[in-house]
């Protein structure tokens, strides 16, 4: 026998929900791709290319992480869903990963606080992929 395969619609409501959420996201984003280099200069005092460099391997990490994350979630199978857990469980490890990505330590030294802000800013483009392009494939 066939496998019946049935695909639910979502009505304007729920995507202008779900787009609501996203967009939350993508201004807390934006706002960190906007003010992150000059926090990471001016605030942490790192030179400009190793603020640079610092923003640049997230976005390589990224180009493995996404397609993981993705595959990992297709393979999700909960109560809940393929994607909602994932959507769920990482707010509050974002939460606390962007406020460790704009505290400053004091007193350490300059390559303690260049490998403090690329694991922190790594760890947080890790965690914002797993939240946002999920949510993304959420709502389609």
């Amino acid at each position: 026998m066939a496998e019946q395969h049935f695909q639910q619609k979502l009505s304007f409501f729920e995507k202008a929900g779900y787009s609501a959420a996203d967009s939350a996201a993508n201004f807390v984003f934006m706002t960190m791709i906007l003010f992150q280099k000059n926090f990471y200069t001016d605030v942490f005092g790192l030179r400009a290319s190793a603020a640079a460099a610092i923003l640049f391997w997230p976005r390589i990490w990224d180009a493995i992480a996404d397609p993981i994350v993705g595959i990992l979630a297709d393979r999700t199978n909960t109560r809940w869903g393929k994607f909602r857990p994932w959507v769920l469980f990482t707010a509050v490890p974002w939460c606390v990963i962007m406020i460790l990505a704009y505290t400053t330590p004091q007193g350490w030294s300059m390559g303690f606080m260049i490998a403090y802000a690329a694991i922190t800013n790594t760890m947080l483009m890790s965690i914002y992929s797993m939240k946002t392009c999920l949510t993304r494939l959420w709502a389609v």
